[in-house]
């Protein structure tokens, strides 16, 4: 990891705001004091003591001026900084290089499926999924900004904008395979253009989300496999399969119409309509809070509050939530019967 915070103007001490105390830094969002560059300046960072060298334009500045922390300095020094030490652009540099890798990745979104935020009428549950939502044009604005005093972030960024689109969107459906896929075209831009980053904390979580369906797939192609087989055997043997299948009764319906619970029809606005169509609301109350207690029927798909349904949902195991039934399905698995 390098520095620590959000992307922006550090110093090197972590602290912001002026202080004119001997071999601190200070750099601000405010202006710089003209006589913290004197060469009798006991100011660190911005005396003849700090200044670093630029490998794209081979120009020397000050180590606050390039947002540099005095450890990370320290580090450069003994050779041991991750980044600094194998490429250290200056702001100017930095900035150019980070709007290099944001419209090499915008070329690559074909669909621009990362090109702006996601908000509350594209996906109303997305906040509750995601904790750091992050798209292309955030980081367009932050790179025209010069907010960027290490490109270390745009790395991070762009993975961090990768997993959160694998994390909402289910494993190898089309969403998730265009997120897969724009991170293997863009990744080669990424190691082209900032060779001296390392992996973001994000690379592994991106990574195991791609074994996992990967194994997902490899599972569902074994089970068709071994089903293939199962039915060749049988066939082979000369035993009809047909003759395996224990046929249940035929499930009972109600006879009393008023014994099943009806639907619950809420009438919304037009304009709330297309956001109501993301939600799950209850059978019986219609409503959509309290989402963490509702309960999907493994029968009829509808969803009910557990209090609603007089279900105790916390002191449920979860193959007694992944089979719970609705009162309209809930029948029994032998007789086919049901109870009013």
């Amino acid at each position: 990891a390098v520095g620590d915070g959000a992307p922006g103007v550090p110093s090197p001490n972590g602290e912001t705001g002026e202080t004119t105390d001997p071999g601190t830094v200070v750099l601000a969002d405010g202006p710089i004091d003209p006589s913290w560059y004197r060469a009798d300046s006991t100011v660190w960072g911005f005396n003849e003591e700090a200044m670093v060298g630029c490998d794209s334009c081979n120009l020397w500045v000050h180590a606050g001026c390039a947002g540099m922390r005095r450890g990370e300095y320290e580090e450069m020094n003994k050779g041991k900084h991750a980044i600094y030490n194998k490429e250290f652009l200056c702001k100017s540099c930095c900035e150019q290089r980070c709007r290099s890798v944001v419209e090499a990745l915008a070329n690559e979104d074909v669909y621009m499926m990362f090109a702006f935020p996601v908000t509350e009428d594209m996906a109303p549950s997305y906040r509750d999924v995601i904790e750091r939502p992050m798209d292309l044009q955030t980081m367009q604005i932050f790179a025209d900004g010069g907010k960027y005093y290490n490109y270390a972030w745009v790395r991070e960024w762009f993975d961090l904008m990768v997993l959160n689109a694998l994390t909402f969107n289910i494993p190898n459906t089309k969403m998730w395979l265009e997120a897969k896929d724009f991170y293997q075209r863009a990744l080669p831009h990424v190691d082209k253009l900032l060779p001296a980053v390392p992996s973001s904390e994000h690379s592994d979580a991106i990574a195991a989300s791609f074994s996992r369906a990967e194994a997902a797939l490899e599972d569902e192609r074994e089970r068709v496999k071994a089903d293939s087989t199962v039915e060749k055997k049988d066939l082979v043997a000369g035993v009809s399969l047909a003759e395996e299948i224990v046929v249940r009764p035929p499930l009972g319906k109600s006879p009393n119409v008023v014994a099943s619970v009806p639907p619950l029809a809420v009438c919304v606005r037009p304009a709330d309509a297309h956001a109501w169509a993301w939600m799950e609301c209850c059978f019986l109350c219609g409503s959509s809070g309290a989402s963490d207690t509702m309960l999907m029927c493994v029968d009829c798909g509808e969803a009910a509050h557990s209090f609603c349904a007089g279900s105790p949902a916390w002191s449920m195991g979860p193959d007694a939530v992944a089979g719970w039934r609705c009162m309209n399905c809930k029948v029994c698995e032998i007789t086919g019967g049901f109870s009013e």
